[in-house]
């Protein structure tokens, strides 16, 4: 089995340049402190699994998206928003019209009707 290791070196420096001089010379044995090292080692075959994992899963879901996006326009090609023009209401209620009360709630829901009318045709 194979495997990957990573060292990173870590350098306390005021610049770029700085910090690349005192990471080589650290490397050459030439400096023993002012660097620190970090190592890490993985599988190269783990690494190589995650990879195509990851490219098998990206893969997928730009082919989902393609797929869902080139099928919207068909979707909604006949499908249009239109203001509304007109307005339901429900018919009159069925209630006693003989007695007061009967007489009383029509008229109160004529006046509800009309009201809703005009405020929606403003």
């Amino acid at each position: 089995m194979q495997y990957k290791t990573t060292i990173e070196v870590v350098t306390l420096a005021d610049n770029e340049v700085e910090a690349t001089d005192i990471a080589g010379e650290f490397l050459r044995g030439n400096i023993t402190t002012g660097a620190d090292l970090k190592v890490r080692t993985t599988s190269v075959q783990k690494s190589k699994k995650v990879r195509v994992g990851l490219v098998i899963f990206v893969g997928s879901l730009t082919v989902g998206a393609f797929i869902l996006g080139s099928q919207v326009p068909y979707r909604f090609a006949h499908r249009s928003i239109k203001p509304v023009t007109s307005y339901a209401i429900q018919p009159p209620l069925k209630t006693n019209t003989n007695a007061q009360e009967g007489a009383e709630f029509k008229q109160l829901w004529e006046k509800e009707q009309k009201e809703l009318i005009n405020s929606k045709t403003r």
